[in-house]
């Protein structure tokens, strides 16, 4: 059993509560472990994802940054804002006050984690192997080719990405991977007038 690509979505973690915590196990115990073959960027050399072999056998990872949206719009003069000028003109006319608890940080860490060789007595899910390359685009990959990878001790596999970006669903979990953490953070704003931001030095 394989993702949703056929019908033009991409999923990129198991569905399937077993096969979930199996991954979930293989990640901690991949920690450490020499990466082979090594996903490149046919384009640029840049290093898109990894295969690490060990006792659950491969697992393979990609990783990408996806900028965080705003929980506000913000128009000035008709147009909408960028994030950054958007949070500019918040900072001008409601600064903040009192902060309490880490930052929620501007960008969110999303890819691809799966086994690539389950036991047979084991739910046989597969997903979608994408990665992504900050400057080409997206590609997939065949869980077929990265086993014959690791058959001949291929050190590096060459993709080619394209755009645009393709579509994905990372399906949540109640039960979350290990490393992953919650962050909380309260602010309190005030409101800072016209006449106040003309009479700041």
């Amino acid at each position: 059993m394989t993702g949703d690509f056929a019908g033009g979505v991409l999923r990129l973690n198991a569905v399937n509560a077993e096969v979930w915590r199996r991954t979930g196990e293989a990640l901690l115990d991949s920690a450490g472990r020499e990466p082979s073959p090594k996903v490149q960027c046919g384009r640029c050399g840049r290093n898109l994802g990894a295969v690490r072999s060990g006792k659950y056998g491969p697992l393979f990872t990609s990783s990408w940054p996806v900028e965080l949206p705003l929980a506000f719009a913000t128009y000035v003069n008709g147009q909408r804002l960028s994030r950054r000028e958007a949070l500019n003109y918040q900072d001008a006319v409601y600064p903040v006050r009192e902060r309490r608890g880490r930052p929620i940080p501007s960008e969110k860490i999303e890819g691809t984690i799966a086994l690539l060789a389950l036991p047979a007595e084991m739910h046989q899910e597969y997903p979608d192997l994408m990665v992504r390359c900050e400057g080409h685009g997206d590609a997939v990959l065949a869980r077929e080719d990265l086993l014959k990878d690791l058959r001949q001790r291929r050190a590096v596999r060459k993709v080619h990405p394209h755009r645009p970006h393709l579509a994905y669903i990372c399906p949540p979990h109640a039960e979350p991977l290990p490393g992953a953490e919650t962050v909380r953070y309260h602010e309190t704003r005030g409101y800072r007038s016209v006449a106040d931001r003309q009479a700041q030095p």
